[in-house]
């Protein structure tokens, strides 16, 4: 059996190993990737692994570093290929190697922390490019749940401290909430921008000033112009909160299972849609306001309310302790119909 597995998994490295002839002389290319990488997650690499000590000692061990470099390479050069090809010639052998990716991560996270970051890196050039709308839902939906599976890579508890002199380390939970908090950053700062003609405050400046610092370098920057401004603001909402068909980054990342409680930063995220909810098309304009901006930006209300419900809808389910009361308490009194003074 090992002399058997040693040799399945030299071919199935030798496999990913040759992206370019994977993706343009093979044929089928997807399904053979796809059965490959079946084959190896549930037969040679699968979880708790690592009981079998003397498979995992002559298998397992030398080689699942190889695979783990391999996917991650092989990712890297399917995105390339996508920006020079188009993403429909490499589709499906990108959504098959970001399906696996996922799968093995939960599997063996600790074998991703020497590619976490560059994983990252391609993850978020794909989802917040200028295009990213434009990709197919099960595209999206594998990218987005290996952003949220890469907190797994953490540690499970800091060992050490700087004040003991110790290397600390970086945990699962800091992960997690550096991830979801830089979504709601750039949400927020999305908002002011896309509502700039109802600020009473330079608010967008402010928050331009508060999430630059970690703006992907993939996401397109704010114009100068506010009608383009609107336009670039409308977009980075429709990709962190959502639209018809399509589902935010925010809710799938809310959505995704964790292994263990991970923090959830219930207080920001009903602070963004309180502050969504509040602005409607009677409230008072800005005096410099351009008559354009304010029209495109009143058109636009309804869809950001319907979606700031959504995402309060969404943290009722899934928050813990009170929140789901209070986001229950706050939905009703949303949805309630208000009395007009000469009622009984």
């Amino acid at each position: 059996l090992i002399a058997n597995a040693a040799t399945w998994t030299t071919q199935i490295l030798n496999l990913i190993g040759a992206p370019e002839k994977l993706l343009h002389q093979r044929a089928n290319s997807d399904r053979l990737l796809a059965a490959a990488l079946q084959f190896a997650t549930t037969h040679i690499f699968p979880e708790n692994i690592a009981a079998r000590q003397e498979f995992y000692r002559q298998v397992v061990h030398p080689n699942l570093p190889k695979l783990v470099v391999g996917l991650a390479q092989l990712l890297d050069f399917i995105l390339k290929r996508v920006s020079d090809d188009g993403q429909i010639a490499h589709a499906s052998q990108l959504h098959v190697v970001l399906v696996f990716i996922n799968r093995l991560m939960h599997a063996h996270p600790a074998q991703f922390r020497p590619v976490s970051a560059r994983i990252h890196e391609c993850i978020s050039s794909l989802l917040y490019a200028d295009d990213a709308q434009s990709l197919a839902v099960p595209i999206f939906t594998a990218a987005a749940e290996v952003l949220a599976s890469l907190h797994l890579t953490g540690a499970l508890s800091a060992k050490g401290s700087e004040a003991s002199g110790g290397n600390a380390r970086t945990t699962q939970a800091q992960l997690w909430q550096a991830t979801i908090e830089n979504q709601l950053l750039l949400a927020t700062e999305a908002w002011r921008f896309a509502t700039s003609s109802y600020q009473a405050t330079e608010a967008a400046q402010q928050g331009e000033s508060n999430a630059g610092a970690a703006r992907p370098q993939s996401l397109k920057a704010y114009p100068k112009d506010p009608l383009a401004a609107t336009r670039v603001a409308h977009e980075c909402l429709a990709l962190l909160l959502g639209t018809r068909g399509r589902p935010g980054l925010i809710s799938l990342h809310l959505r995704a299972a964790t292994a263990r409680p991970v923090p959830v930063p219930a207080g920001k995220i009903v602070s963004l849609c309180l502050d969504m909810l509040h602005v409607d098309v009677s409230s008072r304009f800005k005096p410099t306001a351009e008559a354009k901006l304010c029209t495109l930006q009143a058109s636009h209300l309804a869809a950001l309310h319907t979606r700031a419900l959504a995402l309060v809808s969404q943290l009722a389910l899934v928050a813990p302790a009170a929140i789901p009361l209070e986001a229950a308490r706050l939905l009703g009194d949303v949805c309630r119909p208000r009395r007009s003074p000469s009622s009984p």
